[in-house]
């Protein structure tokens, strides 16, 4: 962590400040309830008498006359109720130079540097509170100025945070007339040398700081709030561009997905009126090879009539041919023996006659066969006719 002198101002926060993801005052402001355990207050006024005795008390060191002569730049530190306070007493001259100044805000530089090391660097990462010390209510000196010196180097914010210190009472002075009230917006507290009072002004503190979006406050936190807005803007900007891209990817997808459902439905349909003309042909196919078989049985039918008629008129021409021979030839036992020959002839064609039904059946039950077998499947029936017209 390194930081510049003066006053930071934003477009110089990336020189100024090397911040990463756990710098103390991330932390301290993720912590609320761990800062507000240790409020850091820092004490403004013109008398170091009084400062010194109102540091004394919020600390507790009330006995120790040593401890009332506090010294600027250093923070003292002790336990209070519970809490790990850190007092700093800023110098009483600042008033002195404010006022030695004719044009106000030429006192403001010459102390700039001052009240920023001290808010800065002594108070890390800031006060929870600006305690401005006066001895009473009455409006005897120009302790305001040290109220506009604050305003002037940080800006009206920091009034938030700042709170009158009374050391004692004064019933007769009208606080309506206290500029210095006026600025704090009338936060004050009547500082006593008890344990309850401290008390009271750390609860008063509290009460304070829960109005405002930061426990404490940091010359930092609006340089950290412009720069979380330029990332935010710089993460939305990438993140759109990042959507409208998801976006267009995803556009795409879903064209290319419905142009593949469009292409496989187009392929379905076709395959599928590709099948149906298939079994179309199928049937047809089956029609005509029933056609081609019932035409075979008919021819078949009609070669066995054929067969029978041309036994009958051979069994007829045989015996002519018997009867002829006989009156022919003066032979009877050259005759005989012949028509023992022809007998036997004629024996034999019966006995091939006889066999021809049973081959014509045994053809027929194969018909049938390869009939059936061709409506199972058809692919293989358009060998049937070949096969029987051999």
């Amino acid at each position: 962590m390194s930081w510049s002198k003066g006053k930071v101002k934003y477009g110089a926060y990336y020189d100024d400040l090397e911040m990463d993801e756990e710098t103390p005052l991330i932390r301290a402001q993720n912590d609320e309830a761990d800062s507000i355990e240790k409020p850091r207050l820092m004490v403004l006024g013109c008398d170091d008498a009084l400062m010194d005795k109102a540091c004394a008390t919020i600390l507790g060191e009330r006995e120790n006359r040593d401890a009332f002569k506090f010294r600027p730049l250093i923070p003292r530190k002790a336990s209070v109720g519970g809490r790990k306070v850190s007092v700093l007493k800023t110098p009483s001259y600042w008033l002195e130079h404010l006022k030695s100044y004719y044009i106000f805000s030429n006192g403001v530089k010459s102390i700039t540097y001052e009240i920023n090391h001290f808010v800065d660097i002594q108070l890390y990462p800031g006060p929870h509170a600006f305690l401005l010390v006066l001895k009473n209510m009455k409006n005897s000196g120009k302790e305001h100025y040290l109220l506009r010196a604050l305003r002037d180097v940080f800006g009206k914010e920091i009034l938030d945070f700042c709170m009158v210190i009374f050391l004692y009472e004064d019933r007769y002075s009208d606080p309506q007339r206290n500029k210095c009230l006026k600025k704090c917006k009338n936060r004050h507290h009547l500082l006593q040398n008890t344990d309850e009072s401290v008390n009271q002004l750390l609860e008063k503190i509290d009460t304070m700081t829960q109005q405002k979006s930061s426990r404490f406050y940091t010359n930092y936190l609006e340089s950290f709030r412009k720069a979380e807005s330029y990332f935010r803007e710089e993460f939305n900007a990438e993140y759109v561009e990042r959507e409208n891209k998801l976006r267009g990817e995803k556009e795409t997808a879903e064209k290319k997905i419905k142009e593949m459902r469009e292409q496989h439905t187009k392929k379905v349909t076709e395959l599928n009126e590709r099948i149906k003309d298939e079994q179309n042909g199928f049937k047809i196919r089956e029609i005509q090879l029933k056609k081609e078989l019932n035409a075979l049985k008919i021819r078949e039918n009609q070669l066995k009539k054929k067969l029978i008629d041309s036994k009958i008129k051979e069994d007829q021409s045989d015996k002519l041919l018997v009867t002829d021979d006989l009156y022919t030839t003066g032979n009877y036992e050259e005759q005989n023996e012949e028509l023992v020959k022809r007998d036997k002839k004629l024996d034999e064609r019966q006995r091939n006659l006889d066999a021809r039904p049973k081959e014509l059946k045994a053809g027929e039950r194969k018909l049938t066969q390869r009939d059936a077998e061709s409506s199972e499947h058809p692919q293989t029936t358009a060998e049937t006719p070949s096969a029987c017209n051999i």
